[in-house]
């Protein structure tokens, strides 16, 4: 029984995915009940304890951004402003580093003055919450389900072993008593 018990309480989980009318009792997978629960709950916990807006928020202003900026005012000017044949005649690729350089340090300046805003912009408008809870919500339950059996499968299979065992020495040790009451 201690085997069986544990093998369907880990089933009950997620099935039945529909919930069943029987006499007195409406029965459904737990998971597939309260799943929206469950999403809110992960989202909270990853929103509040795991990563936080304002961490992610940090992270933005610790980037090296004057690298990103001169590669892309590079490819900006290379590849769509001046044409190939231009940049090979005498004297545009000094010009052209001047411009890049130029070009790049008053960008740098000016997200300078803008950083503190673009991250607070950022940090108000991302909800990692509803971002969890709206990625919990399109996961389909066999996925989900699949998700759960890999993260905790083994542990899963050994709550079913558990069973087995205290229901096995459960047994015989009531067997035990029975006999022993006998005589």
């Amino acid at each position: 029984i201690g085997w069986f018990t544990n093998f369907l309480a880990i089933k009950m989980l997620f099935h039945p995915r529909e919930p069943m009318q029987l006499p007195g009792l409406l029965l459904q997978g737990l998971l597939p009940r309260r799943r929206m629960d469950l999403a809110e709950k992960i989202g909270e916990t990853v929103a509040e304890e795991i990563l936080s807006a304002g961490e992610i928020s940090s992270l933005l202003g610790k980037i090296h951004w004057r690298e990103e900026v001169r590669g892309i005012v590079h490819s900006v000017i290379t590849r769509d402003l001046i044409p190939r044949r231009m940049q090979l005649l005498p004297g545009v690729p000094a010009l052209l580093d001047e411009i890049q350089s130029r070009l790049t340090d008053r960008i740098m300046a000016a997200l300078a003055e803008q950083m503190d805003d673009i991250v607070a912009r950022f940090h108000d408008e991302l909800d990692l919450k509803q971002m969890v809870v709206d990625r919990m919500a399109r996961l389909d339950l066999d996925e989900l389900e699949t998700l759960v059996f890999r993260l905790a499968g083994s542990e899963l299979r050994h709550i079913e072993i558990v069973g087995a065992v205290l229901g096995c020495a459960v047994g015989l040790a009531q067997s035990l008593l029975f006999y022993l009451s006998r005589y």
